[in-house]
């Protein structure tokens, strides 16, 4: 298996529209939120060096229950993780997706599809 680096950059490159997962309600209310780089780069099969990035969603916003006050969640400290799997079966559960499968930093703190267009209103996602 070749080692492949994943990065998530600290400067704000765009924004998205999210909802208050999961007690939130998208039709209600949505909130505006920044979007950040993945810098993803490795060795492809005949060993160059590749890297592609892509506009993530970094952090979040909860709501524990129906009655919460939503809050800002998402990890921000610098960290180092091996990732621990590939879960093929994981399917995004706050918006339609058709791409299937995360990866597993820890716990349940994934990797996984985000919107095609991060301020469209066709497609929130919160996770």
């Amino acid at each position: 298996m070749r080692n492949v680096k994943m990065v998530v950059g600290d400067m704000k490159v765009g924004q998205a529209i999210t909802w208050a997962y999961p007690y939130g309600d998208p039709s209600m209310q949505t909130y505006t939120i920044p979007t950040y780089h993945l810098a993803v780069s490795g060795t492809g099969s005949k060993g160059a060096r590749k890297e592609q990035k892509f506009e993530i969603i970094r952090f979040g916003v909860q709501k524990k229950s129906t009655t919460a006050t939503p809050t800002i969640v998402g990890l921000a400290e610098a960290q180092t993780h091996v990732i621990k799997q590939w879960i093929p079966t994981y399917t995004v559960h706050s918006s339609h997706s058709t791409e299937n499968g995360a990866w597993q930093i820890y716990g349940n703190f994934l990797i996984h599809d985000g919107p095609d267009n991060p301020m469209g209103l066709r497609d929130i996602y919160a996770s």
